[in-house]
């Protein structure tokens, strides 16, 4: 597990771009299974973003640090309907919510602040 000072140098090192937005998270086992339905290897912190490729790595900032893969992309029919209009930046995998959202029961993305980094373009 990277400490808070290795992810910060990460970013540093990397210029990785900040974007500041909300967190919600998937259901127990879903990201899991999305992970083995596109081939790709689970890790512990698995996210779906609009903002980075699939496969790729971001930083996750909450109330705690988490670097994560990304296995997931918003379907497009939601981007409007809810990823945008809520200012949905990540959804995270269950296991990752304690981490990073200070409440970590079911809640509107609102009450999970976040900023990711993704690698700059």
């Amino acid at each position: 597990m990277m400490t808070t000072l290795m992810i910060k140098i990460t970013i540093f090192l990397f210029s990785l771009v900040p974007i500041t937005g909300n967190a919600v998270y998937y259901n127990p086992g879903v990201m899991e299974a999305v992970a083995a339905h596109r081939g790709l290897s689970p890790t512990s912190c698995m996210v779906s973003t609009h903002l980075a490729p699939l496969g790729s790595w971001v930083v996750v900032v909450g109330q705690s640090s988490l670097v994560c893969k990304v296995i997931d992309k918003p379907n497009p029919k939601d981007m409007n309907r809810f990823i945008l209009r809520r200012k949905i930046v990540v959804e995270l995998n269950f296991e990752s919510v304690a981490a990073i959202c200070p409440n970590p029961k079911p809640h509107p993305a609102e009450e999970c602040p976040v900023t990711i980094y993704i690698q700059g373009g």
